[in-house]
């Protein structure tokens, strides 16, 4: 079987999470002694807990104009047009800022 190896930014994000979670403090305290942005630590937080789970519309964008993109449909007529390449973690934390699904 083969693990699949983790980027060294999400090891440490991973180790900062469990660090705050022993310590105890908030969130906020913790993100404040050790200087780290808590809207920063949230995001973390919720791309290490899993992928968002939620169903949005998406469909290919006609292949002439915009080849290799895909044009995914929110609510209130919004729209993400994402190409090859893209972060999946990213798009669905976008998708959930978004949409306030989290």
């Amino acid at each position: 079987m083969t693990e699949q190896l983790e980027s060294p930014v999400r090891l440490k994000w991973r180790e900062t999470v469990r660090r705050q979670q022993d310590s105890g403090l908030s969130i906020v305290r913790f993100c404040r002694e050790n200087q780290i942005v808590y809207s920063t630590f949230y995001a973390w937080k919720r791309r290490l807990a899993g992928p968002a789970r939620a169903f949005v519309e998406a469909k290919l964008i006609a292949p002439r104009s915009c080849e290799g993109k895909v044009q995914i449909r929110l609510r209130n007529g919004r729209r993400l047009i994402v190409g090859r390449g893209f972060d999946r973690d990213l798009l669905a934390e976008v998708v959930c800022a978004v949409e306030g699904l989290s």
